[in-house]
């Protein structure tokens, strides 16, 4: 219903500045990440920008709020409306992607190649998800990452579950650190998001080779991180 009136919305704006009809076109739409439940101090009326309605009414009961890489800051929904590609049946697929996506995706369309192949790439394309290539319900084949100051998580989705790792994760936006985790502990802390997906239940210590995998995966993606910063600092250069 949101998807239809959103579409919906942005044809009836074209329709009213009598402009011509719109051809098909492609879009894509996601929500902006996380809500935050204190007080903005630069809003001209903090109070009310504060969300209404309790920290896990506004996070759907998700963990933590906007700045934080628990799923409460961090989990969003999307769509994409592309009808020469997909027609215009609803279809609903559970394939974890990012807006990190919309390059490899474009590139893959376009028929662009990466520059530079050698360096680390967190994109992947998402068009053999749209075009029929993999089953909507398939998972995605490399790990997905974030960053925020000393904040670290990596989500690797395979057939056997979707695992997720957090280190040293913060309260974010919120009023109150949820329990059992402190406020920049350091971790890590594994979870199986299909089955928790309030991130409740640590198995690290239930499950130390998945817990020695996804800390390898974590190192591997941390390490990217400072590749990158290195190697496009050299951009300008050129």
């Amino acid at each position: 219903m949101i998807t239809f009136f959103l579409l919906f919305s942005i044809d009836r704006l074209t329709l009213a500045a009598d402009l011509p009809p719109p051809p098909p076109r492609t879009r894509r739409f996601s929500a902006d990440n996380g809500p935050h439940t204190l007080p903005d101090s630069i809003s001209l009326n903090p109070q009310a920008s504060a969300r209404s309605g309790g920290q896990l009414s506004a996070t759907n009961g998700l963990r933590q709020c906007k700045a934080s890489v628990f799923e409460g800051g961090i989990r969003v929904p999307g769509f994409i409306s592309w009808p020469a590609m997909l027609g215009n049946a609803h279809k609903r697929t559970s394939h974890i992607s990012s807006s990190l996506d919309l390059m490899a995706t474009l590139n893959e369309i376009l028929g662009l190649k990466y520059p530079n192949p050698h360096w680390t790439v967190d994109s992947k394309s998402l068009l053999p998800l749209l075009d029929g290539r993999e089953p909507l319900d398939s998972p995605r084949d490399t790990p997905i990452g974030w960053q925020y100051g000393r904040q670290v998580a990596v989500t690797n989705q395979t057939a056997g579950g979707t695992w997720k790792i957090v280190a040293t994760p913060a309260i974010g936006q919120c009023a109150v650190m949820l329990p059992p985790y402190k406020d920049h502990q350091p971790g890590p802390f594994l979870f199986e998001l299909d089955g928790d997906p309030t991130e409740s239940r640590d198995l690290c210590a239930s499950h130390t080779a998945q817990c020695d995998a996804m800390k390898q995966l974590l190192a591997e993606y941390t390490k990217g991180i400072t590749d990158s910063a290195a190697l496009e600092s050299t951009c300008s250069q050129r």
